[in-house]
């Protein structure tokens, strides 16, 4: 399978490995396509819709998955129609909306989840005291917005995602943080019960 010459990191194949491994997944805020294409080649049974803003990325998307069972979607993630899916992943976007954008986002991706369905989320936790300067300092430098509109900014600790995420009837559970980063970046994986 051709993924335009590079295979997805080692980070992005632990992360598709958190999901199940068939199935419709939808990727919003697919940003590159790292982890729709981690997905599509860890899974033969998974078929991956990536829904990204930025024409560029998806452009450069479509050229490397053009073998892969993935479905490029140019549209704002903030507003996309979710259909229905087996499993979502918000990975590095909920970070880049306020706190009213992010309880929309998430709102409708729980809506689009089937039943024994999984969420995904992988958003800076706010309670990382330390590791959040890093990461506060890395997203000013970024040179280029994920979304257009506006640059917002609305930090969360994990265990709020996985309180909000309860709150909706999920079993959720926040995993530890990698210890070879500096990043605050943590995993909240959530399932319908």
């Amino acid at each position: 399978m051709s993924h335009g010459g590079r295979r997805p990191g080692i980070g992005w194949r632990r992360l598709a490995g958190l999901f199940p491994a068939e199935g419709r997944v939808i990727d919003v805020g697919a940003g590159r396509g790292q982890l729709a294409l981690a997905l599509a080649a860890g899974g033969a049974s998974r078929r991956v819709l990536a829904v990204e803003a930025d024409p560029r990325r998806v452009a450069a998307l479509r050229a490397r998955a053009s073998e892969l069972p993935i479905a490029v979607l140019e549209d704002d993630p903030r507003t996309a129609s979710l259909p229905p899916t087996d499993a979502v992943a918000l990975v590095d976007v909920l970070q880049h909306l306020d706190e009213e954008q992010q309880a929309d986002l998430v709102h409708r991706a729980l809506r689009a989840l089937l039943p024994g369905g999984t969420i995904l989320i992988r958003t800076p936790d706010a309670s990382a005291t330390f590791r959040m300067v890093w990461t506060r300092l890395r997203e000013a430098m970024m040179p280029r917005k994920r979304l257009p509109g506006p640059r917002a900014r609305a930090y969360r600790a994990s265990e709020a995602w996985v309180e909000l995420l309860e709150g909706y009837g999920l079993k959720a559970r926040a995993l530890p943080p990698s210890s070879l980063s500096p990043w605050a970046d943590r995993v909240v994986v959530g399932t319908w019960t």
